[in-house]
């Protein structure tokens, strides 16, 4: 065979190991922020005391829906982070709120969040959001601080707080009789967090 054609050949069978080689899987030892920078989970929140048509305050619940919609960040392949679409989370949540008018409030509390990604491999991750919003009509804009708890990857960012942004988004499970409003409401939940 001709060196030419040699060197063509060798350079395709580089290029095909190059291609199905299996990714080298990095830690996290080097990274200097959370695990999730945004994400969306459905759930429902329940109203400890019913809000009312007019004033009124009390506790509140969240649990949310698993899969998460969507996660992004936080697991390194080749040095590069890829995106943790599908990643299994549990979202649960729990706080204050004050109504000025059904629908119309403010609420403070905090979420906890547990992410579970598989591939490439398997990692879990806690966090604790706690936050304020203001609500009118449904919804409200999220302000807070995230806290990294446990970590299976080698994380080394626990205790620092990250600012954290968001929405949160109400559609009431039916309307309660006067003087009642909302008992409990079908809750989208997003959550973004600052590295």
């Amino acid at each position: 065979m001709k060196p030419h054609i040699k060197r063509c050949w060798a350079a395709l069978a580089g290029a095909i190991i190059a291609l199905t080689a299996t990714p080298t899987l990095v830690a996290h030892a080097a990274d200097t922020g959370p695990d999730f920078d945004v994400l969306s989970v459905t759930g429902n929140t329940n109203f400890n005391g019913p809000i009312q048509l007019v004033g009124g305050s009390g506790g509140w619940t969240f649990s949310g829906f698993t899969p998460c919609a969507e996660v992004s960040g936080g697991i390194e392949v080749n040095t590069s982070e890829i995106i943790e679409l599908g990643a299994t989370c549990s979202v649960v949540g729990n706080g204050t709120y004050a109504s000025i008018v059904c629908g119309t409030m403010t609420i403070a509390g905090s979420f906890s969040v547990s992410l579970t990604v598989t591939v490439p491999f398997t990692a879990t991750e806690t966090w604790t959001t706690s936050f304020t919003a203001i609500v009118v009509d449904g919804h409200g804009e999220i302000n807070g601080t995230s806290v990294e708890g446990t970590s299976s990857d080698g994380d080394t960012d626990g205790g620092t707080a990250w600012t954290t942004t968001g929405a949160v988004d109400y559609t009431p499970n039916g309307v309660l009789a006067p003087p009642n409003c909302v008992g409990s409401a079908l809750t989208a939940l997003s959550l973004n967090v600052a590295e």
